[in-house]
């Protein structure tokens, strides 16, 4: 790869580049987890930001980093524990690329497949920190250690060894995109500004919070808050849980296997203190995920960007192609399900090759997609139809 790249108008390739990072991203969502390691994934989005560290540099790639994290809580919702990992995870893996980069691979000393595997394990060091401090915080997860060092050895590895491909394909594929007048998003008040950072201030309490009944209470009030406010049914309330049964396991097992103290006579590989740790933790993951309906509810995905525009204002070509990204997101979450299943994600005999296949045909795709129209949609993809929107691009239905 060159070392340089010239800063010229690259907000089509940023745009494309950024869609990319979501398309791999969206694409982890279909690899099944490991029950007793619910928070790793490959982390392949680092692909992207591995291209975009030295295209662009580290500070800007630690933007893009924020914005992909935004985006993505901006479909998914934002909560206290998924936010904490993300930031931790991608936030630290981008800044250690950034600084190995510029010490070491600017002077040809470390290659991309170094940054890959050092981006995954301060990736999955940084998340298993959160991971102690907020859910499970007994030294049986340490026992996660080796098998952490070797995963991210291998996927580091495949993420180093694709950025190649990726590189090449924004060297030699032109792409246009239409430009935006502003990317300040939605405008922030004052009164939903305090509500967002008061709800991740009682979010931070509960780690501190330890009487059983306080907890349930807040847990409580949280989900008939979250379904009163958002005009929803009890049932829509048990989302989140089904969405992250794997962590609710995770941690009650982890609890349940390493804290001392009086067994239970008819269990006795259980403790009463294993289990009363296990349900408060239960509860504070649970008030943690009602509070995504609460945030969503004072718009704290603007409050989000609006923070970083403020600490990044020198960045408005990135900022620009984040707003892009947004808008394009359902079509391109949209183009996850049919490349996999067309078989071009993952290949356990030839992962490099099926890899950069499928970041070619992805690219092509978003590359195509971003230079369309605007489509007459919803630009917040959390009340469209991803299918509907992308047959109506295609000129199908969402049926076909």
């Amino acid at each position: 790869m060159p070392l340089h790249h010239k800063q010229e108008s690259t907000l089509p390739e940023r745009t494309a580049l950024l869609c990319v990072a979501l398309l791999l991203h969206a694409a982890e969502f279909f690899i099944p987890r490991i029950p007793l390691f619910p928070w790793l994934k490959p982390g392949l989005a680092n692909i992207v930001t591995i291209v975009w560290i030295i295209r662009y540099g580290a500070l800007d790639a630690v933007v893009m980093s924020m914005l992909r994290i935004w985006i993505s809580g901006f479909y998914f919702g934002f909560s206290f524990v998924t936010l904490s990992l993300s930031l931790s995870g991608g936030l630290s893996a981008t800044i250690t690329m950034g600084i190995l980069w510029t010490v070491l691979g600017k002077r040809t000393l470390l290659g991309t497949i170094g940054l890959g595997i050092a981006g995954a394990l301060v990736h999955n060091l940084g998340q298993l920190a959160v991971v102690y401090l907020l859910l499970v915080p007994v030294s049986g997860i340490l026992l996660q250690l080796p098998f952490m060092l070797l995963a991210s050895a291998g996927f580091g590895a495949l993420v180093g060894a694709t950025a190649g491909p990726l590189w090449d394909l924004a060297e030699s594929r032109k792409v246009t995109a239409r430009t935006v007048t502003d990317a300040s998003g939605n405008t922030v008040t004052f009164k939903r500004a305090a509500a967002g950072i008061g709800l991740l201030g009682v979010s931070v309490l509960l780690v501190f919070l330890k009487d059983f009944r306080v907890l349930g209470g807040i847990a409580f009030a949280a989900t008939l808050a979250g379904v009163w406010l958002n005009k929803s049914s009890v049932r829509a309330a048990f989302r989140p849980a089904t969405r992250f049964w794997l962590l609710f396991v995770f941690v009650g097992v982890l609890h349940v296997a390493f804290t001392q103290g009086k067994r239970i006579p008819a269990i006795p590989v259980i403790t009463y203190e294993g289990l009363r740790q296990a349900v408060e933790q239960w509860l504070r993951l649970w008030t943690w995920l009602q509070f995504t309906f609460l945030l969503r509810r004072v718009h704290f995905q603007d409050t989000f960007l609006a923070f970083f525009q403020k600490l990044f204002p020198r960045h408005r070509q990135t900022l620009v192609a984040g707003m892009l990204a947004l808008e394009h997101l359902p079509d391109v979450f949209a183009l996850a399900k049919p490349l996999l299943r067309s078989g071009r994600f993952f290949s356990i005999r030839h992962p490099v090759v099926s890899v950069s296949r499928f970041l070619e045909t992805g690219y092509e795709e978003i590359a195509l997609l971003i230079a369309d129209e605007p489509k007459a949609t919803d630009a917040h993809p959390q009340g469209g139809n991803p299918a509907a929107i992308r047959g109506t691009r295609t000129g199908t239905s969402a049926t076909s």
